[in-house]
């Protein structure tokens, strides 16, 4: 930075006040000096040498804090303060996209990323997490109609001041910080605590007029919780059992030996000089080597066990391109009274809020009314508080929002992009769309072992529920082969270790799930992946008198659909009266069960003509379906290849070399179609 500019930022930094120790004295042109500083960081290189020396000056501490906590009952200098504030406190990820690699950029990032750690450590202050509290709770107090737009501003600015200090990342060398002991991220928890500004995060969660703010509340939760686990936080303020207790002790014992050899090794390195050779040359007996003498070695050995033939090999070195992703997530166990503090925010946070917040943030999503990538927090939450429900105390009505076959479908189309982009993107993105992909690999993991363990639910409903969620997972193939898929697109240089620990968990999961399930029936019904049968054009011939061609039938139009295709209606009596009659089915296609005689689609005798195809048609399938369902098997499959007969280039019933599989399948989606009613019994 040129010294002229220095001296510019130096002279509007004095303008801002002073201090004498206990209160906060503003200057005259104290808020023409503040929009000055937000013009200059408008205004910034691309360097951010402005954000830099605000940083090293640090005016955060000595100037800005001050100045909100003694004149935040000024509306206009609390407004423009919030706005420097939020300015001076945004990540370093979203100043330059991505982790820079070039030398000069990279100390730049981790410059200011140094300053954004020292702003955390001055937010540990509870009073001012006080006055945030009470501005929110006087302004959530208004109604809309008396609600300004200033006041929706200052809302918004407030929270997402509270996701930037949340979410700026840990400095582990310069804490210091073991389990069990407050860090700075629990210190600014406790100062969120002591404020009561959980009970406005629960407030807006829960309330259907702030559901603007729910993409902000669920950005701030998963902040709030980035560093615990949920299944120990489950268990906080338990009795250990001795079990935990001694897992404990072995990782403990496990770090010392750990320690002690490498001190040793070190030890050895520094007092053993001379080499290796001069220790003494000895002879393996029973070992021959390539002369068909004894083989010779030059250290001594225990065991022959110990033999080695590479101990002068060279090792070999990856190359800095190719070295193996790292893990970027940090877990610590928090103090007792921040991890009691916590569990109980989750208990409230499920009985209250997950459902409709959850609900929100969804449709938000969908309809693209977020921000690019907001998806990831909507799956850590997903993930933390489903997995948190399960090991705590499972009730499945608490998170019964996000178990359903549209979360299925939504995170399995969020894993198809992410390794698609993993794909097609450029390398230095990579890990970021890998992080993206990890996230939703894990809320996928979760949604799977919450299934599994509705299954220990004794509940008649829940098991219903279940029965019929397995039956669509595993009858499409999107969702059978998804694990198949991630194992096979692993990628060790942008995918770290713990991610194809993940996978792996998933994978087990999923095949204890699909062995439970293929354990209640003896068939288990697949959707395979064919290509639709096109239909020839036919050549349009002229009709004689009285006589009318067979129409060309709109299959989609009668709900008769192809085998790759059919828009299912499966609750749980269907499903139940399907699995009962699928062995008779099956037995029927196959040849093993009579089928009945004089089975004709259509009736001469009846009041409906021949030439009404459509109603005939229409009525055909409605017979073959009533059929089906009063378990009338034999009749059933007879009228399906009647009506094969009568309309054979319509292919709607099946082709005249139509296989047993491709039967069965056709009767189980003619099962389950919706057809419409019009009153006849058959």
């Amino acid at each position: 930075m040129s010294s002229l500019m220095s001296g510019e930022l130096q002279a509007t930094c004095s303008a801002l006040g002073y201090s004498d120790g206990d209160k906060y004295f503003t200057e005259p042109d104290c808020t023409y000096a503040l929009k000055d500083l937000i013009r200059y960081l408008k205004h910034d290189d691309e360097n951010h040498t402005v954000r830099r020396e605000l940083g090293t000056m640090k005016i955060m501490v000595t100037d800005l804090l001050p100045l909100f906590k003694n004149y935040w009952e000024d509306k206009t200098l609390l407004d423009i303060v919030l706005r420097l504030l939020v300015n001076l406190t945004n990540p370093a990820l979203v100043l330059y996209e991505d982790i820079p690699i070039d030398r000069i950029l990279r100390n730049h990032y981790l410059e200011i990323v140094h300053h954004l750690q020292c702003y955390k450590q001055a937010f540990q202050e509870e009073k001012i997490f006080n006055i945030l509290t009470n501005k929110l709770g006087h302004l959530f107090e208004l109604d809309w109609e008396h609600r300004q737009e200033e006041d929706r501003l200052i809302i918004e600015r407030i929270l997402i001041l509270v996701r930037n200090v949340l979410h700026i990342p840990p400095n582990p060398q310069e804490e210091k910080r073991t389990d069990n002991d407050a860090s700075v991220h629990d210190n600014v928890l406790w100062a969120l605590h002591k404020s009561g500004m959980e009970n406005i995060l629960l407030y807006v969660a829960n309330s259907k007029d702030e559901s603007n703010f729910c993409v902000h509340v669920i950005e701030i939760i998963s902040l709030m919780f980035r560093e615990q686990n949920a299944s120990q936080l489950a268990k906080s303020g338990e009795a250990r059992t001795e079990r935990d207790k001694q897992k404990d002790i072995d990782e403990l014992a496990n770090l010392r030996n750990r320690e002690s050899s490498e001190k040793r090794g070190k030890l050895m390195k520094f007092n053993n000089q001379r080499h290796s050779r001069f220790g003494g040359t000895f002879t393996v007996k029973n070992l021959k080597s390539i002369s068909d003498n004894e083989l010779i070695c030059h250290s001594p050995l225990v065991e022959a066990a110990s033999l080695s033939f590479g101990q002068n090999k060279s090792i070999t070195k990856r190359p800095r391109n190719r070295a193996l992703a790292q893990e970027t997530d940090i877990f610590r166990t928090s103090t007792l009274h921040i991890r009691l503090f916590l569990k109980e925010f989750c208990t409230t946070f499920l009985n209250t809020a997950y459902n409709s917040i959850m609900n929100v943030v969804k449709d938000n999503l969908v309809r693209q009314k977020v921000e690019e990538h907001d998806e990831t927090y909507y799956m850590w939450t997903m993930r933390f508080f489903m997995e948190f429900n399960r090991v705590h105390n499972f009730q499945v009505d608490l998170v019964s929002e996000t178990v359903s076959l549209q979360t299925f479908h939504f995170i399995q189309t969020e894993i198809d992009k992410n390794l698609e982009m993993i794909r097609v993107e450029d390398k230095k993105k990579t890990a970021l769309w890998a992080k993206r992909l990890h996230y939703s690999v894990k809320a996928y993991a979760e949604l799977i072992n919450t299934l599994v363990a509705m299954g220990t639910v004794k509940s008649s409903q829940v098991r219903n529920s279940l029965r019929v969620l397995k039956g669509n997972i595993f009858y499409l193939t999107e969702y059978r082969e998804l694990p198949l898929l991630l194992l096979h697109n692993y990628n060790e240089l942008v995918m770290p270790k713990s991610y194809l620990t993940d996978v792996i968990e998933l994978t087990h999961a999923f095949l204890k799930l699909l062995q439970e399930f293929s354990k209640g029936s003896s068939h288990l019904i697949v959707k395979d992946k064919t290509k639709k049968k096109k239909l020839e054009k036919r050549r349009p011939r002229i009709k004689p008198i009285k006589e009318i061609a067979t129409p060309s039938l709109d299959i989609d139009y009668f709900f008769i659909f192809t085998y790759d295709s059919a828009p299912e209606v499966i609750t749980p009596d269907l499903e139940s009266k399907w699995e009962n009659i699928a062995n008779d089915v099956s037995a029927a296609v196959q040849g093993h069960l009579p089928l009945a005689d004089d089975v004709q689609p259509f009736d001469a005798a009846s009041d409906r003509s021949m030439e009404n195809q459509w109603s005939v048609f229409a009525d055909t399938m409605r017979k073959i379906q009533f059929s089906l369902r009063e378990s009338n098997i034999s009749v059933a499959v007879a009228l399906f290849r009647a009506a094969r007969e009568i309309w054979p280039e319509d292919c709607a019933f099946g082709t005249s070399d139509i296989q047993p599989e491709e039967e069965f399948l056709a009767l189980r989606e003619i099962f389950f179609a919706p057809l419409p009613e019009d009153g006849i019994k058959y």
